[in-house]
């Protein structure tokens, strides 16, 4: 056996040395997870919200307070402009389930202008207490786009993993937690658009 590890010592590092490093992630990933407090506050995100002049609904923070407003379609030289619907996302802590938020435009009055914007009232949603500072006040901070695997550390090694990329998460002391749709995947970077934390007990 000596002998035949001392003949092939090659060989037996390229299939020792991936296992030791699969090992090595595992523990770590482990340790940072148990190390890491779970995320203590909620948030909120946009998606499909790129903030330009084509948005039919905004989102604002006005000293603290959570205010959504919708922008009626208005026509520029034959082309509708605020025609852009995003959705609104609540996504609860720590299990990171995500709420869709129902935006409904409001009936337009007869004295409402084309392109102007009117406040929107969404009940248990509007006057929300929101932080928008990074971090949260648990040390959770939102990245837009983060260089995220979720996969299987052996695979990838071996050029077969199935990589996920720069994805949206909030991130604290090394310890990362994607950001899910409704069907269990991570948002790709740039999707999400973070509006705030949510303050305790809301």
């Amino acid at each position: 056996m000596k002998q035949f590890l001392k003949n092939n010592l090659a060989i037996v590092a390229a299939i020792a040395l991936p296992l030791i490093l699969v090992l090595v992630f595992a523990v770590s990933t482990s340790i940072t997870n148990r190390v890491v407090p779970d995320p203590q506050y909620d948030f909120l995100i946009a998606t499909n919200f790129y903030g330009g002049t084509n948005e039919a609904f905004y989102f604002d923070v006005v000293q603290e307070r959570l205010k959504i407003s919708y922008s009626y379609p208005v026509q520029i030289n034959g082309a509708y402009q605020n025609g852009n619907v995003s959705r609104l996302w609540r996504v609860r802590v720590p299990a990171m389930t995500v709420e869709a938020i129902s935006l409904v435009p409001p009936p337009k009055g007869n004295d409402a202008a084309d392109g102007s914007r009117v406040p929107v009232k969404i009940e248990g949603v509007t006057d929300l207490h929101v932080i928008t500072s990074q971090p949260a006040p648990d040390g959770y901070a939102f990245q837009q786009s983060y260089d995220y695997y979720d996969t299987n550390l052996m695979r990838d090694l071996f050029g077969a993993g199935n990589r996920n990329g720069h994805v949206s998460a909030i991130v604290k002391n090394g310890r990362a937690v994607p950001i899910r749709n409704l069907e269990g995947a991570p948002y790709s970077a740039y999707n999400a658009h973070f509006i705030g934390w949510i303050a305790k007990d809301q």
